[in-house]
């Protein structure tokens, strides 16, 4: 019976760990206040810009306010539209 619980909790460790396929390092441009969260504008040191979304909802008790001018570095899923990649933020570092 021991084994059949650590079959299921294992990979929920790991899903729960998880930071998402990408990761950015930059200053936040600007931020736009949402219902559950912001979404805002990172630029990295090549000067290429990001679009981050960040929830309430999905980042839990790892959910931070940022400030325009803050440094930070970003994990999460990617998307790309056009030219533009978007971030869902899994984790944030200051």
């Amino acid at each position: 019976m021991k084994y059949c619980y650590l079959k299921i909790l294992i990979p929920l460790f790991f899903y729960s760990c998880n930071e998402g396929n990408y990761s950015v390092s930059g200053t936040i441009k600007s931020i736009e206040m949402g219902k559950d969260g912001f979404n805002s504008v990172i630029v990295n040191k090549q000067g290429k810009e990001f679009d981050i979304t960040i929830s309430r909802n999905d980042m839990g008790i790892r959910y931070k306010e940022l400030k325009i001018g803050d440094q930070v570095r970003i994990y999460g899923d990617s998307s790309q539209y056009g030219d533009r990649i978007d971030i869902h933020a899994t984790k944030i570092v200051e």
